[in-house]
């Protein structure tokens, strides 16, 4: 062996010893080893405990903190570190927390159940977003986090309420909004109705128009004063349906906007779906799930009581009055927006193209848009699957998420640390 072979083979044994020790020692860490736990309660402006889970980095240096805000419709979970597959904010905290980045989850005010219909009142985006602000000043409390930059972020309908704290609150360091709908929530609405009706609540609301519908003849109805009836080219269904979509999204357009109190909402709502579809004159009564889940009887205007109330919840109307020009324009810290482009739950062209708008329009050199190609609303590859083994044994099949989501927010952060740094050095 000569010189050169010599050294190539050196060098080859160099880098094969370190390959083998580095997976070797990433072996024998456990959760444990990289990430500190805390639990902890804190408590809104109207005395409601919050529970919280803070991830922290053992290993690195903490560099920053994200509050990453649950959605109100899903029961608050924290990832099993024990299972490789637990939740969609597994992988990203793991990641998070091994570049420096603590990680605080928020559970919701009040679990969604059927026992909770009426509490549930009291949780909409606007307390979501008075939450997260109470959890962003206690952590600005505790001296150990006084001067580490903590920012917010939400993903698709949280990202309403991660918008809402940024522009209020002017202390907050930055902002990640994930698949936020960024056009008015009344014209997304219309938009998924029509483009999209596979997506989101789109078939939960066909469900309820169907079982409207059997309260009237099979072979006709009145909408507006109008007879309708069955025909070769528009069958009698599919008019009921359109009409009853007609009337939601009229309200949409008059009512959402007119009105802010969730009682007159409702009164006018009632109001105009029993006139559209005179209901004072229907008689028959059909058994049904009332809102605790109990079987009765009801008549046509006990149901339209009971899909409005389903339709026009306190948070649905918050989410409805949702118009990003009203919030993004008095954003001041740096802001992801990060879209995937193959997003059918939301209008991503419609978002992607108001976004630019709204920037371009208020000159705001501080958001920074980013499209993922290929990828859906979660940012998984269609048709790309990956297979995880668990510490259990168990063999799971996942959908695979596209690894430009991670990168993209990682290389953002550390660019506005960067710029940050930077800013202090100069002054």
């Amino acid at each position: 062996m000569n010189k050169m072979e010599n050294k190539f083979f050196k060098t080859i044994c160099c880098f094969a010893f370190l390959f083998i020790g580095y997976y070797c020692n990433a072996d024998k860490y456990t959760i444990e080893d990289l990430i500190n736990i805390e639990e902890f309660t804190y408590y809104t402006k109207d005395s409601i405990p919050i529970q919280s889970t803070l991830y922290l980095p053992k290993k690195e240096q903490l560099k920053r903190i994200i509050i990453q805000l649950q959605s109100i419709q899903i029961e608050f979970r924290n990832p099993d570190f024990s299972l490789r597959s637990d939740s969609v904010h597994h992988k990203d905290i793991l990641e998070l927390v091994s570049s420096g980045t603590g990680v605080i989850l928020i559970s919701t005010r009040f679990r969604q159940t059927v026992d909770n219909a009426m509490i549930l009142k009291n949780q909409t985006m606007e307390t979501l977003a008075d939450d997260v602000e109470y959890a962003y000043r206690y952590l600005r409390r505790k001296p150990q986090f006084s001067h580490i930059p903590i920012g917010v972020s939400g993903s698709s309908a949280t990202g309403v309420a991660a918008a809402k704290v940024a522009s209020r609150n002017t202390s907050v360091d930055f902002a990640i909004l994930i698949s936020t709908p960024s056009t008015p929530s009344i014209e997304e609405a219309d938009y998924k109705w029509v483009n999209h009706p596979e997506t989101s609540g789109v078939p939960y609301y066909k469900m309820l128009f169907a079982e409207f519908r059997k309260f009237f003849p099979h072979d006709r109805f009145t909408y507006k004063g109008q007879e309708r009836k069955d025909s070769i080219n528009n069958s009698i269904n599919q008019q009921f349906e359109d009409c009853a979509w007609e009337c939601i999204s009229s309200i949409n357009h008059t009512i959402i906007s007119k009105y802010d109190e969730y009682d007159s909402i409702q009164y006018h709502a009632k109001k105009i779906f029993k006139n559209a579809f005179n209901t004072e004159n229907l008689s028959k009564k059909i058994e049904m799930m009332n809102l605790l889940n109990k079987m009765e009887e009801h008549t046509a205007n006990d149901y339209v009581d009971i899909l409005m109330w389903f339709w026009y919840s306190p948070q649905d109307i918050d989410y409805l009055k949702w118009n990003p020009e009203c919030y993004y324009p008095k954003i001041n810290c740096p802001v992801l927006m990060l879209f995937a482009e193959k997003d059918i739950n939301i209008d991503v062209n419609g978002s992607i193209e108001n976004s630019k708008r709204i920037v371009e329009k208020y000159n705001k050199k501080n958001f920074s848009i980013v499209v993922i190609p290929g990828v859906d609303h979660s940012f998984y590859i269609p048709n790309e699957k990956i297979t995880i083994k668990e510490n259990n044994g168990q063999i799971k099949t996942l959908n695979k998420r596209t690894d430009l989501f991670f990168n993209t927010i990682s290389n953002w952060i550390k660019t506005i640390s960067l710029n940050k740094n930077r800013e202090g050095e100069d002054k």
